[in-house]
C-alpha cells in the first residue's frame, strides 16, 4: 500500500508533542495543501499529542482553523490492542494534567468532532474454534469469565518439548525474545553465515523493516516476512536447510523453496505541479533476506501475524492493556496455544476509558475494574478446577475489598503500602496516600518512594496492605 510515518510527514519531533514545536515545512507545504484525504493505521498505538501535532500542522499549511484544516480523516485500528507508549513518569504526569487519556480519541482536535465508527465484525483467522473465538472476544472487552480463565490456563504444561518444535514464542521484551533467539541459534553447531542488508538513501536503522545483519545456520527456525502469493505468507514459520549463491533455502510445511532477497523502498510524498498531483518519490531502500530468527518474537512485533502454533511467555505479566489479547489472538486455535507460565487474571487488563469510548460496558467484573484485588490460588486447587495437575503453580485469582481499603486511606488522610507493577513490568513496594479517583482503574496519590505525586493504576497493583498505613 505505500505511506510514510506521521513524525515524517508532518515534521513532528520526536518525544512530546506541543502547538509550539509545530513549524510550517517547506518540503511538505504544497503536499499538505493539496491533500483532501489522510488514512491513518493502528491509531490505537498513537498518542493525543500526536493527533493534535497533526492537526495543527495542517491547519498552518493549509491556512484553515477548521480541525485537520478541513481534510478528511480516516483512522484503522483497534483500541483494545496494545496502546501508544508513554515511557516516563514525565510524561504521564502530562497527561494526567493536559489530557482525559493517552489514547488518540482524547486529542483535543476531535472533542468537537464527531467520529463516525464501523466495526468490521468478521473474524477469519479463529474461524475453525468458535469456542476461542467467543474466548477472546470476551478477553478483548475485559468481560472474561472465569470459564474464559481457566479454559486459557488449561494450555499450561499440558504440553512436551517435541509438541514445541516449530511453535513461536511470544513475550513481553525483546530482551527475553533475543535471549531465546540467540540461545537456540548458539545450540545449533553447524556453520553461521551472516547476510549483511545493503542500505541506500535515506533508511534510519530504527525504521528497518528486516535485519541489519540476519544471521543463520542449519535448523535455524525463521518467520517469513513478506508473502509470494503461493508458497508462503507473511507470518510463515520455517527452518533453515541450506544457503547458496541462488538464495536461502528454508523449509515450511514439509516443502523447501530457495528464497530469494527483497527490496523494501521508503517513500516520501511530493506535489508534481506539472502532473496536479501528489506523488511518490523514493528516498532509500533496503535489500535483505524477508525473513528473521523466529524461536521468539515480541508480541508487539507479532501484531497482524497468524500463526498455528504459540508458545506464550508473559515474563512477570501483562504491563500494557491488550498485550494478553494479542498474544492470544495471534493463534488460529486455542489448542495451538502454549502457556509457558499460568496466565493470571491482572493479564487481562482492558482500560476502562477505552470501554466509555467503545460503547462497550465493563460492568461484568474483571480485573479492570477497581472492585477487585489479587490473590493466589494454589496449584492443587487450580487443579481440582480444572482436573489439570501442575506441581508448584499458582494461580491469581480476584476477590473484593480493595476499592474499600483505598476509599478508607482517602477518608482518613492515610497512606496504604502496596506492590505496584510499572509499565516497564518492574514490581516496587512502596507507601501512597491516595487522594481522589480519576476513573474505575486510576486514583492519585502522594508517592513516599519518589517523593511526589503520581497516578496509579488499580490494575498495576498485586497487592495491598491497608495495615501498614502512615
Amino acid at each position: 500500500v505505500g505511506g510514510v510515518t506521521a513524525h515524517s510527514l508532518f515534521g513532528l519531533p520526536l518525544g512530546l508533542i506541543r502547538q509550539r514545536d509545530i513549524r510550517i515545512n517547506p518540503r511538505k507545504a504544497e503536499v499538505l495543501k493539496k491533500l483532501e484525504t489522510l488514512i491513518i493505521d493502528e491509531v490505537s498505538m498513537m498518542r493525543a499529542d500526536v493527533l493534535d501535532g497533526i492537526d495543527a500542522s495542517l491547519r498552518l499549511h493549509r491556512g484553515d482553523t477548521r480541525p485537520f484544516g478541513g481534510v478528511q480523516l480516516i483512522l484503522f485500528g483497534d483500541p483494545f490492542q496494545l496502546p501508544p507508549v508513554v515511557a516516563d513518569d514525565g510524561l504521564r504526569d502530562y497527561f494526567s494534567h493536559h489530557y482525559s487519556s493517552e489514547y488518540f480519541f482524547s486529542a483535543k482536535a476531535l472533542e468537537q468532532q464527531q467520529l463516525h465508527r464501523i466495526e468490521l465484525t468478521k473474524i477469519y483467522r479463529q474461524v475453525g474454534d468458535p469456542g476461542f473465538l467467543e474466548s477472546l472476544n470476551r478477553i478483548r472487552v475485559g468481560s472474561a469469565t472465569f470459564d474464559d480463565w481457566v479454559s486459557i490456563n488449561d494450555r499450561y504444561g499440558t504440553y512436551s518439548d517435541e509438541e514445541l518444535d516449530g511453535a513461536l514464542t511470544l513475550t513481553t521484551t525483546n530482551k527475553a525474545a533475543a535471549a531465546i533467539n540467540g540461545g537456540k541459534l548458539e545450540r545449533l553447531s553447524l556453520p553461521e553465515a551472516s547476510f549483511a542488508a545493503k542500505i541506500d538513501g535515506d533508511f534510519s536503522e530504527d525504521a528497518l523493516p528486516v535485519d541489519k545483519t540476519l544471521r543463520v545456520r542449519p535448523g535455524a527456525q525463521i518467520i517469513m516476512l513478506r508473502n509470494n502469493g503461493t508458497n508462503w505468507v507473511n507470518g510463515s514459520i520455517g527452518k533453515v536447510k541450506s544457503w547458496s549463491d541462488e538464495g536461502i533455502c528454508v523449509r515450511i510445511d514439509r516443502s523447501d523453496y530457495v528464497v530469494e532477497q527483497h527490496t523494501w523502498a521508503k517513500v516520501d510524498y511530493e506535489y508534481d505541479r506539472e502532473k496536479g498531483a501528489i506523488v511518490e518519490v523514493i528516498k532509500g531502500s533496503v535489500k535483505q533476506f524477508p525473513m528473521r530468527l523466529a524461536w521468539a518474537l515480541t508480541i508487539h512485533k507479532s501484531q497482524g501475524q497468524t500463526l498455528e502454533r504459540v508458545a506464550i511467555d508473559m515474563g512477570t505479566g501483562a504491563f500494557a492493556h491488550g498485550q494478553l489479547y494479542v498474544a492470544l489472538s495471534r493463534c488460529k486455535t486455542r489448542g495451538g496455544v502454549y502457556l509457558k507460565k499460568p496466565v493470571d487474571q491482572m493479564s487481562m487488563l482492558v482500560d476502562p476509558r477505552i470501554c466509555k469510548f467503545m460503547g462497550v460496558s465493563d460492568s461484568v467484573p474483571s480485573p479492570g475494574n477497581r472492585d477487585f484485588q489479587y490473590e493466589t490460588l494454589p496449584a492443587a486447587k487450580f487443579a481440582e478446577t480444572t482436573g489439570n495437575n501442575r506441581s508448584g503453580a499458582t494461580i491469581d485469582v480476584v476477590k473484593g475489598g480493595l476499592q474499600e481499603r483505598v476509599d478508607a486511606a482517602m477518608r482518613e488522610g492515610t497512606a496504604v503500602r502496596i506492590r505496584y507493577r510499572d509499565y516497564a513490568g518492574s514490581e516496587t513496594t512502596r507507601s501512597v496516600s491516595p487522594t481522589n479517583w480519576i476513573d474505575s482503574d486510576r486514583f492519585s496519590a502522594f508517592c513516599h518512594l519518589r517523593s511526589g505525586d503520581r497516578e496509579f493504576r488499580v490494575s498495576r497493583i498485586l497487592e495491598v496492605d491497608a495495615s501498614a498505613s502512615e
